[in-house]
């Protein structure tokens, strides 16, 4: 069995191992494959199994797949999900930052030439590397725990419905603590985000809220955001509105 691409096919024989690198994926992304049969005789009751839930195939099961020497070949589809699903609006679970595995288990039967059944079967290890924005923010020195925050500002930032960081010190800082450089967009009027800065990842941008509120506008370029702790809007930005309000404390 050859290497597949993206383009190109994956040709059958005896148990096999094979690795693929399907790059870079900042949100679920499909993939296409051709599955074809490098012997003289059909291949039958072929099924495919991913141990991951995360890489879907389609199809799972094909009942025969004739000799390639016949232009025949096999399309196969791959969805892997990273954030909403890729069919549909439904919200999915994004994948770990990183490094990402599959094994998929590609089995079926064949004959020899004296009729006899052969079992096949070849695995493929499939591996991707989830990019996602994530960011933690800080009054002074104390983290803020965003993901318990219910205020909004529903009205602010052209209808974003923003999350408010009040902050008990004059001192706001952002970290980016996802793995793609984001690009922090921020004014002190909805109307007037005009200034940006580009933070590396694990690197952070501090903001003096003496006297003053922020408009923030934080851009992944389209990459996913776990949504159980960020808005995340359908021009893949998110958005915060800072300012200095010394209050109870928030932890």
């Amino acid at each position: 069995m050859n290497q597949p691409t993206s383009n190109g096919r994956l040709e059958s024989s005896n148990d096999e191992f094979l690795e693929f690198d399907l790059g870079d994926i900042r949100s679920s992304k499909h993939f296409g494959f051709n599955l074809a049969n490098g012997g003289q005789n059909s291949i039958n009751d072929i099924s495919i199994i991913s141990d991951n839930d995360f890489f879907n195939f389609s199809p799972t099961k094909i009942n025969s797949l004739k000799s390639v020497s016949i232009g025949l070949t096999q399309i196969i589809g791959l969805d892997v999900v990273h954030g909403k699903a890729i069919n549909g609006s439904a919200l999915s679970n994004i994948q770990n930052k990183g490094d990402n595995y599959c094994n998929v288990t590609i089995t079926g039967t064949t004959k020899d030439d004296k009729n006899q059944t052969i079992q096949l079967k070849t695995v493929v290890k499939f591996k991707i590397n989830a990019k996602v924005m994530d960011l933690s923010f800080y009054d002074g020195s104390q983290k803020i725990y965003y993901e318990t925050i219910s205020g909004s500002c529903l009205s602010c930032i052209k209808g974003s419905g923003a999350t408010t960081l009040w902050c008990d010190s004059t001192k706001m800082t952002l970290e980016n603590t996802g793995n793609v450089n984001i690009k922090v967009n921020y004014g002190e009027s909805s109307n007037d985000i005009n200034t940006s800065e580009t933070v590396e990842i694990g690197k952070k941008i501090t903001f003096n809220l003496s006297n003053k509120i922020y408009y923030l506008e934080i851009d992944g370029s389209n990459t996913v955001v776990d949504e159980n702790k960020f808005k995340y809007f359908k021009n893949g930005k998110v958005y915060f509105i800072s300012g200095n309000f010394p209050g109870p404390p928030r932890n």
